[in-house]
């Protein structure tokens, strides 16, 4: 008979898994959509402030830039959402030890990538508008491979809002 059936579990009842799914989500969703927005708002300004050729080469270090960061930044970010649960389940001072190895190795790569990056900008002795355009590219490059720990280590404290928010900030 149909009265024996255990009835389905409420819609309106929510696991903190799903809400924590939603929120994560949420705080996620919503900084690509002011990052994309920004890109949108932004483009019309830089092109009428910018000449042809200014803004190639902006586009250039925008594009090449992050796959720098990826290639020099040897994975760290990865390797601290993938490491970070393991280190704390084994005690504050293994997740403080790791959270500082993989920063202080990040920090190396990218001072090591921007410096690189600098010096390719001054033996490039194509004009003052390519080496500055190439020096700023060294200093993201810089900033963008030191950063990718602190922010994948908020990932993996499930900091999911204040991650969110670094990410809109530093874009």
């Amino acid at each position: 008979p149909r009265s024996e059936r255990p009835l389905p579990p409420s819609r309106a009842s929510s696991s903190p898994f799903s809400t924590t799914l939603l929120r994560g989500h949420a705080a996620y969703f919503g900084a690509h959509l002011l990052v994309a927005l920004a890109g949108l708002v932004s483009m019309p300004i830089l092109t009428r402030l910018l000449s042809k050729a200014d803004y190639g080469l902006l586009g250039l270090v925008l594009t090449a830039v992050p796959i720098a960061a990826m290639l020099a930044g040897l994975g760290l970010g990865d390797a601290s959402v993938r490491l970070y649960p393991e280190a704390r389940a084994r005690g504050g001072s293994q997740a403080r030890r790791l959270c500082e190895s993989l920063f202080g190795g990040s920090l190396a790569l990218g001072l090591a990538a921007g410096a690189v990056a600098l010096l390719a900008a001054r033996a490039a002795d194509r004009g003052p508008e390519l080496a500055r355009c190439l020096a700023l590219g060294a200093a993201l490059l810089a900033v963008r491979i030191a950063s990718a720990v602190p922010f994948q280590i908020q990932r993996a404290q499930e900091r999911a809002w204040a991650n969110a928010a670094a990410q809109v900030a530093i874009r």
